[in-house]
This record gives C-alpha cells, structure tokens and sequence, in this order.
C-alpha cells in the first residue's frame, strides 16, 4: 500500500466532522449583506421620520418637544443600528467561528431587548407631546377629570399599539437574519 491509499483509509475511518468553512464563510457573508441592507433602510426611514418631526415644528412651534423627543430616540436607535451594521465577519477555525457566530446573536438579542425597553418606555411620551403640539390639551372646555381619563385611554392604547408595531417590525425585518444565523450555529454544532 502507497502512502495514498493509506491517507484514504484513514480518513474513511475517521469519525471526526468534516466542516466546510468555505460553505458557512460564504453563509455568513450573505447574511450579513441582508443584514446591513436592512439597517440602511432603517437609518433611512429613521432620518426621514426626524425630519418631518423637526419640519412640522416649523409649522406647529409647540411641537418642539415631540421634535426632541423623535431626535433623542433616533440618535440613539441609529448608533444601535450602526453596532449592527458593523457586525463582521468570523475567523476561519472552528472555535473562532462558534464564538464569533454567539457573539453576533447576543448582539441581535440586546438589540431586540434594547430597542423594545426603549419604545415601550419612551414612545407613549411622543403621545401627549403631539397633542400638546397641536394644542388639544389644556383646552377650557374640558374639565380636568375628563382630560386625564382621555389622556390615559389614549396613552393605554396607544401603548398596546406600540407593543404590536414593534413586535411586527422585528418579526419581518430582523428576526429572519437572527433565525438565520441560529441556523447557521447549528449546522456548526451538529457537525461535531
């Protein structure tokens, strides 16, 4: 027997996985296309939505304060996006993979668990801030009990329509690249 033939055997005899890194590299770079192809469009969407919030002030001055609020929340959702949209790619050996692939879904996690603490919190403020700016609150001829029962109902609904907004945003647009690289973990880990 040639040193060939022997190599051959060997390696058919072997149990050890055999993982195609060149597969999951190439895996990883199209996930991580989508990926940043989505976090533009939403710095997009989010730099259009500040600037009809700072255009209408122009036209409402006492809408100065939603214009705030919108600026302050999406100068800090933008700097989020951005920590996604600099996700890179992983090393070539195995261990390095696993870890970079863990590190990349616990990044998507606290974006997920960030982004929601936000606008759960900070969103029903934007509430009473437009109708402020529209001069709705404060009008004479609504007795005070009735205003704060109409601003609570309102800040209620308005908050179980947030939770269902955010929940459907992040099931359509980031949830799918999560799932895909869980995918892709696993594929790793089953392969040993």
């Amino acid at each position: 027997m040639n040193e060939k033939e022997l190599r051959k055997i060997w390696q058919a005899d072997q149990t050890a996985p055999t993982i195609d890194f060149a597969a999951l590299h190439k895996s990883l770079n199209v996930w991580r296309d989508k990926l940043r192809r989505k976090v533009r469009v939403d710095i997009w969407a989010q730099g259009i939505a500040a600037a009809i919030t700072v255009i209408s002030v122009f036209f409402y001055p006492k809408m100065i304060f939603l214009a705030l609020l919108c600026i302050i929340l999406g100068i800090w959702y933008i700097r989020q996006l951005r920590g996604l949209y600099k996700l890179e790619t992983s090393e070539a050996n195995e261990g390095g993979l696993k870890q970079s692939l863990n590190m990349k879904i616990l990044t998507i996690k606290n974006y997920f668990r960030q982004t929601r603490i936000a606008m759960y919190v900070f969103s029903p403020l934007a509430i009473p801030a437009f109708f402020y700016g529209l001069g709705s609150l404060g009008k004479p001829s609504v007795s005070f009990a009735e205003g704060v029962y109409s601003l609570i109902k309102l800040l209620v609904i308005s908050e179980i329509l947030i939770i269902i907004a955010t929940e459907i945003y992040f099931k359509i647009l980031y949830t799918p690249a999560l799932n895909e690289l869980k995918n892709l973990l696993r594929q790793l880990e089953s392969d040993e």
